[in-house]
């Protein structure tokens, strides 16, 4: 079990803190008593707690995923531009079953916050939607093996069973949770994917729609 219920990360924009920290705080809005922000990389609204200008803003996440975390952003010199600190916190009890997903996403939310702030461009890495295996997965030596399959789902429909090892999805291995995950991002729903598996001492494969 972890410890903690949050991700940080620290990165260097090679632009001057002054410009990095207008780009972010152009989506600062009033609503009556209320601050809120629109954070383009989150695809979300959140509340604001506390915020100093081009040093610190803390907020809370105000909708779905992961509504009610807390979000900080730190803005400090550097000598080639300006670093920042990204920190979300509070997701509680799902961190620790959903970690493998949620990092995923916070690579992702990352790179793409340094992209905007660094670029001005929003692209939207992390919002791009995940397509559906249908399977729960427990990691074993060999790779992931199924312990549940839903029904009309891919899984289903490509012939998996309980007891299976995925070995490929579409065109990419599988060994943990993490690279399945990446193939969920990269298909659609609705794909024709290849799927192989090890059932009993048999490579198996099939094809089905995600």
């Amino acid at each position: 079990m972890r410890e903690t219920d949050r991700f940080e990360a620290t990165f260097i924009v090679e632009v001057p803190l002054a410009d990095a920290w207008e780009r972010f705080a152009s989506h600062r809005r009033h609503d009556g008593d209320a601050v809120m922000w629109q954070l383009p990389v989150f695809e979300a609204s959140a509340s604001e707690i506390e915020c100093v200008a081009e040093e610190q803003v803390r907020l809370t996440k105000e909708v779905e995923p992961c509504k009610g975390t807390e979000i900080v952003v730190r803005f400090e010199q550097a000598d080639s531009g300006t670093k920042v600190t990204l920190v979300q916190s509070g997701f509680g009890q799902s961190f620790h079953d959903m970690f493998d997903a949620l990092s995923v996403g916070w690579g992702q939310i990352v790179a793409d916050f340094a992209a905007y702030l660094e670029r001005g461009v929003v692209v939207r890495r992390y919002a791009s939607p995940w397509a559906w295996l249908g399977a729960q997965v427990d990691q074993r030596a060999a790779g992931l093996e199924v312990v549940e399959v839903s029904s009309n789902s891919f899984a289903e429909r490509a012939g998996l069973v309980v007891g299976d090892v995925l070995v490929t999805v579409g065109r990419g291995p599988i060994v943990d949770e993490r690279d399945l995950l990446m193939m969920m991002k990269v298909y659609s729903p609705g794909t024709e994917l290849e799927a192989t598996w090890i059932r009993d001492a048999e490579l198996m494969g099939a094809t089905a729609a995600l």
